[in-house]
C-alpha cells in the first residue's frame, strides 16, 4: 500500500495476538481504526519455540512441517481474517515463530507499521497492564501505540465482554 500525500496518515495497523478474548477485543478496535483510515491490518501471531521431548501422541503431531500448534493457530486467525473482511477491511495474517516480544518488535519496527493496537493483558502491580511481553515490547518498539483493555468501556461502544 502506498503512501498517501500525508506522510502521517494511518494506512497500516499492527495487532499481536496470542488469540485470546482481550486480543480479539483489540482487533476490533483496529478493525474500527481501519475503517476510520482507509488502513490495512496485520495480524501478527507468535508462536513461542520451546523445546521439548515428544513423548504422547499429541507432541508427534507437533513434529511435522506444520506443527499442531501452527494449525490451531492459523484456523484461529481465520476468524479474525473473516471478521475483518465483513467489515470492509483488509487484512493480513502472519504466524512467526521464536520469542514473542522479540518477533514482534521486528515485525513493528521493519515493517511499514503506523500505529501498534496492543490488548492489555497484565493483571498484577508487578506485569503492568500490559502484562510481560507487552511491557518488553513496549522497551523496544518505536512505534505509536493504542492499547485496549481486557475489559470495561470501549470506544466500540457498551462493552464486548459477553462476545
Amino acid at each position: 500500500m502506498e503512501r498517501q500525500d500525508d506522510p502521517d496518515a494511518i494506512q497500516r495497523l499492527l495487532v499481536p495476538t496470542d488469540l485470546s478474548a482481550s486480543a480479539l477485543r483489540a482487533f476490533r478496535h483496529a478493525v474500527a481504526l481501519a475503517r476510520l483510515y482507509d488502513a490495512a491490518i496485520d495480524v501478527l501471531h507468535v508462536i513461542e519455540s520451546v523445546p521439548y521431548v515428544a513423548l504422547t501422541p499429541t507432541d508427534r503431531l507437533s513434529l511435522g512441517a506444520t506443527t499442531l500448534l501452527e494449525r490451531r493457530g492459523r484456523r484461529r486467525l481465520r476468524a479474525f481474517l473473516q471478521e475483518g473482511e465483513a467489515a470492509g477491511v483488509q487484512v493480513q495474517s502472519h504466524i512467526m515463530r521464536g520469542a514473542a516480544a522479540d518477533q514482534i518488535s521486528r515485525f513493528a519496527n521493519q515493517g511499514d507499521v503506523d500505529l501498534m493496537v496492543l490488548s492489555a493483558h497484565g493483571s498484577d502491580a508487578e506485569e503492568g497492564p500490559l502484562g510481560p511481553v507487552g511491557t518488553r515490547v513496549l522497551g523496544r518498539v518505536t512505534r505509536p501505540l493504542f492499547l485496549v483493555r481486557a475489559s470495561g468501556p470501549s470506544l466500540l461502544g457498551p462493552p464486548d465482554d459477553a462476545a
